[in-house]
């Protein structure tokens, strides 16, 4: 009988001395905002369940950085920090149960936010280059210092001869750096602009970065998809490509030579980029080959067809006129 005593003594002691006092402020929903100063006040209040008398508290304050304040002593209390971001506050406290148990009471670390009502700053030193290994357009940046900065955000314009394109969101990242996977670095069809800004927690946005031109050369790109980067010395290309006539109404022929063996695509898109129609698209013997399209179904303008071969891949541009 005296083992069983002992048993439930063991069990009720460790449930009543775990988590058993409380914030009511803050919460882990709570969200303090900083002065025009750039301060923040953080302020607590903590509680003991009951049955509990409490001889004293203890509160203690984890920064963003990881770094920790003392233990502060009291019941209530607080601190002034310069940095919003996410902070956790932890507790605990040394209390008598009702039926003479003594025990120090924990209180588990949780998280909590401060913000602020300012605008991040932009970030700085937004460059292009090519990615290594796939020739992708790689953008990088310096990164923000704000502790409260949630993400960035990356747009991007693509642009013809003729036309300039508007600017849409394309990702968001934690990261001060992005692979634009939809295109390459290099090509001579289209012209891309980036930008970048930054969102901090509080869904504040900095200003934009300075334009970016992606590409080479002279801000000029291709379909990451469609085709591969190609050399500036494409004359020296043992492949060829023409199309007669050209402007047309509504059919070309389209003529190419390919030295070896191999497989080879032979595709048309418009200047946004988008696919129109595939004519090639299978092994074939080198030699030369002529393919006709027929533009009947398409609108007048400025169309791109682009043979791809094992070892090249030339692009060139046609006019349809109707």
């Amino acid at each position: 009988m005296k083992k069983l005593l002992i048993l439930s003594f063991v069990v009720f002691n460790s449930i009543m001395f775990s988590q058993n006092i409380y914030f009511s402020e803050p919460t882990s929903s709570h969200i303090d905002y900083s002065t025009s100063e750039g301060w923040a006040p953080i302020a607590y209040d903590m509680y003991s369940a009951n049955g509990w008398v409490i001889s004293w508290y203890k509160a203690r304050l984890t920064y963003p950085d990881g770094s920790q304040s003392d233990w502060m002593q009291g019941e209530t209390g607080g601190w002034w920090v310069t940095k919003a971001g996410t902070y956790q506050i932890e507790g605990k406290a040394y209390g008598t149960y009702v039926a003479g148990y003594s025990a120090t009471l924990t209180r588990s670390a949780f998280s909590f936010s401060v913000v602020d009502n300012c605008a991040p700053a932009s970030p700085q030193s937004l460059a292009s280059s090519s990615n290594s290994g796939d020739y992708k357009v790689l953008l990088s940046w310096t990164a923000n210092s704000e502790y409260d900065l949630d993400s960035y955000e990356i747009s991007r314009r693509v642009s013809t001869e003729n036309i300039t394109g508007s600017w849409s969101v394309i990702a968001t990242t934690t990261s001060n750096s992005y692979v634009d996977t939809d295109y390459m670095y290099g090509g001579d069809v289209f012209t891309l602009d980036y930008r970048v800004r930054a969102k901090d927690i509080n869904g504040n946005y900095s200003s934009y970065t300075s334009i970016t031109t992606g590409g080479w050369p002279s801000g000029k790109i291709i379909l990451a998809d469609n085709c591969q980067r190609i050399s500036i010395a494409e004359e020296s290309f043992t492949e060829s490509l023409s199309n007669y006539p050209n402007p047309f109404n509504p059919s070309t022929k389209i003529s190419f030579s390919i030295p070896s063996n191999g497989h080879v695509s032979l595709k048309i898109y418009d200047m946004l980029g988008r696919e129109v129609a595939v004519l090639a698209n299978k092994v074939l013997e080198a030699g030369q080959y002529e393919y006709n399209f027929n533009g009947e179904n398409l609108a007048s303008g400025t169309y791109i067809y682009c043979l791809r071969t094992n070892n090249k891949t030339i692009t060139k541009k046609m006019l349809l006129i109707k």
